[in-house]
């Protein structure tokens, strides 16, 4: 390449035009013979004649062999000029007669010597278009530049290449401008450039970065050196040029595709170890690490692995693990991959292993530390035994249900409740469950499973009945939960147990009925009473009309008193006869509140309520509890205005609050107030209220500020409520 800024060197030449050439030629042969007849006129006869010799060699040299005419013409033009003013000075002419044939002698001369130079020059010229036209069809960038980076010449693939036509930079310097635009960028390239050829007088195999007429970008590798000087003949450099972008762009992503691969190798979970097997007598012996990745250090704790032997880094492997090399051995002789696991004792630790060979003689191993997954699955496989025995004396029934396509796995033990087996009910899917429950029962399941589809409930819980074999109904306790989700929040997968509680049913139907009966001799022992304490009441109003002793007197008004207090318990027994005696139903909070207040009076005092929109499970007489907390605010409230109920979730429970803006209760009192018989009124009912909520494992207390308002907490127990609304 060319170094722009150097000096231009060489000298300015005057074109030669035909008309030139015979002005000249005319005007010396006119000098010469002007300057003859001066000559001899004045008698000089020496010295002028040699001017004869420069029009006669312009005329050998520019006409050649047509010349000669020329020459003649002027040789014997001086002879008679000779003859006409020395006629009879015979050595004068004679010398004349000499220099005549000397000037036509030098002419031919010229002429040959001449006809050999436009010999040389169409052979010079031949060689030169041959040059050229090879650097101009050369498949590579070839130019010619002088010292100051003047291009000379500029071939076809230069112009292919750059995009540059040869009529644009031809004997001119200001293309490196276009092709290396960034100045600093540029003054590098030149630089370096000059320093090479200063130095060294050629440049090999520099990488370029060039900018094309069309602003593309391409790498160009140069190789210039400088063209032999003769004499004082200008510096010129040829310059050839690779357009290596394709392989450039492919060694890049090959640099980048290695050093990806490399991050690779040294970021990998698992271990990596690059190793050359070893052979003694033919026979395998060892293998030499050759290269090993952060995590096989990390993993087996060992250092300073590569270029050691196996053997070195673990010694006692043959004996300890002989299994491990065979198996490497037998992967580098033939080539197939393996993958396997092991214990390996050496570093105490189980690993999963994959060898692959990727040269005759080599292989790498690629390995995961599995020991806390073995552990682990060994647990599991424990776990699963276990569970599986639990399973099969509990005698549930399992079902795995696939949502979105209706498939359902049940094992054997879910036919069996019905009287079944697996291969009876083949094909199986969800309609085989809807096929055996009850029609009356199925309503209630969908809405529940629905209610836990929508995440209204932490698990779907079902009491129905399906249809056994022999065709009589049977109870189940149908439980499940979702235990996949796709990316909508949409059920994928749920799985549930199915346990036989048609003997449970038969007890609490027992039960049921016992209660009723109990209930109904309840009722008529309490009517009984009733009717006799009205009785007794009658006649000691009837003894009050007569006169008797003071003492007796007392004693018949502490027997009224007495009556009234039984009077009032009996009926309070009726009223909380059937606590615990009917299941448990799911009530919504806010319609129970609203039908409290209805029944009382509640006068200026206003009901507010947050978040009360809820369903708790509860014995059905759940109501009386609101309606003792609300009676009780009215009793004994004094200042009460408003009594305020709501909501909230702390830590998976729900928590309902009930509280007032009155007098609140005392200190002394907080401790009894939940006993049986602590009280105003009859003394129970805070005492039935506990035991009602307890029947479901819910809780109430009372942690408000005497002299601010009672405040009482009912706690209800995760999986005892829901979320959902009336709508």
């Amino acid at each position: 390449m060319g170094v722009p800024g150097m000096p231009d060197t060489r000298f300015p030449t005057i074109p030669m035009t035909e008309n030139r050439w015979r002005l000249l030629i005319g005007g010396f042969s006119c000098i010469a013979l002007l300057l003859t007849v001066f000559c001899l006129y004045q008698g000089i006869t020496v010295i002028f004649m040699h001017f004869y010799y420069i029009p006669i060699i312009l005329l050998a040299y520019r006409y050649r062999r047509r010349g000669l005419l020329g020459i003649l013409v002027l040789a014997l033009a001086y002879l008679a000029l000779v003859s006409i003013f020395e006629w009879g000075d015979w050595m004068v002419l004679a010398g004349a007669v000499t220099r005549a044939f000397v000037f036509i002698a030098i002419g031919v001369l010229v002429i040959y010597l001449s006809e050999n130079l436009v010999r040389i020059r169409e052979a010079l010229h031949e060689s030169l278009q041959v040059q050229k036209s090879i650097i101009q069809n050369a498949n590579v960038w070839l130019m010619v530049l002088d010292g100051s980076g003047r291009v000379l010449e500029w071939n076809t693939a230069a112009e292919s290449i750059s995009g540059y036509m040869a009529g644009q930079v031809m004997g001119k310097n200001e293309i490196w401008k276009s092709l290396y635009p960034d100045k600093e960028y540029r003054r590098e390239i030149t630089s370096h450039i000059k320093d090479i050829i200063e130095k060294d007088h050629f440049l090999e195999n520099l990488k370029t970065r060039i900018t094309c007429r069309d602003k593309s970008q391409k790498v160009i590798l140069w190789n210039t050196r400088k063209l032999p000087q003769e004499g004082d003949s200008p510096e010129r450099f040829i310059a050839i040029g690779i357009d290596v972008t394709a392989s450039s762009q492919a060694e890049e992503k090959i640099r980048k595709n290695e050093e990806r691969y490399r991050r690779l190798f040294e970021n990998m979970l698992n271990g990596v170890a690059y190793c050359q097997m070893l052979y003694k007598d033919g026979r395998f012996d060892d293998f030499l690490c050759i290269s090993v990745n952060k995590a096989f250090e990390r993993l087996t704790g060992l250092q300073d692995v590569p270029g050691r032997r196996v053997t070195e880094v673990i010694p006692g492997i043959r004996e300890s693990n002989p299994d491990l090399l065979d198996t490497l051995a037998r992967v580098v002789e033939t080539g197939n991959p393996e993958q396997f696991e092991i214990d390996f004792t050496p570093l105490e630790m189980q690993l999963s292993i994959s060898v692959y060979s990727p040269e005759k003689g080599y292989f790498v191993a690629i390995f995961e530390n599995i020991t806390e997954r073995k552990w682990a699955e060994n647990a599991l496989r424990k776990s699963e035994e276990q569970l599986a025995l639990a399973i099969e004396g509990s005698g549930v029934g399992l079902w795995d249900w696939y949502v979105k396509t209706g498939e359902v796995d049940y094992n054997e033990r879910w036919a069996e409740i019905g009287g079944y087996t697996l291969a009876e009910l083949a094909p199986v899917s969800i309609k085989t469950w809807i096929g055996l429950c009850h029609p009356d029962d199925l309503p209630q399941s969908d809405a529940l499973i629905k209610e836990h589809f929508e995440k209204r409930s932490p698990m779907y819980e079902c009491e129905v009945r399906i249809r056994h074999k022999d065709g009589r109904w049977i109870w189940v306790l149908d439980r499940g939960k979702v235990v996949e989700w796709d990316g909508d929040g949409r059920p994928v997968r749920m799985t549930g147990t199915h346990l036989d509680i048609s003997a449970r049913k038969q007890i609490e139907d027992a039960l049921r009925m016992a209660n009723k009966k109990l209930n109904l001799l309840s009722s008529i022992t309490r009517h009984d009473i009733i009717n006799q304490l009205a009785a007794l009441m009658g006649y000691l109003e009837l003894s009050e009309d007569f006169q008797v002793d003071p003492t007796l007197r007392t004693y018949l008004e502490r027997m009224k008193t007495v009556s009234t207090v039984i009077q009032k318990q009996v009926e309070f027994t009726r009223v909380y006869q059937d606590i615990g005696v009917i299941e448990p139903t799911w009530q919504n909070i806010h319609m129970i509140i609203g039908q409290v207040s209805q029944s009382l009076n509640m006068g200026d005092v206003r009901v507010e309520e947050t978040e009360t929109d809820v369903f708790i499970l509860a014995d059905p007489l759940l109501e009386k509890v609101f309606y003792n907390l609300f009676d009780n605010a009215l009793r004994y409230g004094e200042k009460i205005t408003k009594i305020r109920c709501s909501g909230e979730t702390r830590e998976n429970t729900l928590v309902l609050v009930v509280e007032d803006d009155g007098v609140g209760v005392t200190p002394k009192d907080k401790p009894r107030l939940f006993e049986r018989g602590f009280g105003k009124h009859t003394g129970f009912g805070l005492f039935l209220s506990k035991e009602i909520l307890a029947i479901t494992g819910i809780s109430i207390t009372e942690n408000g500020e005497s002299g601010v308002g009672a405040r009482f907490e009912i706690t209800v127990p995760n999986g005892g409520f829901r979320l959902g609304t009336l709508h």
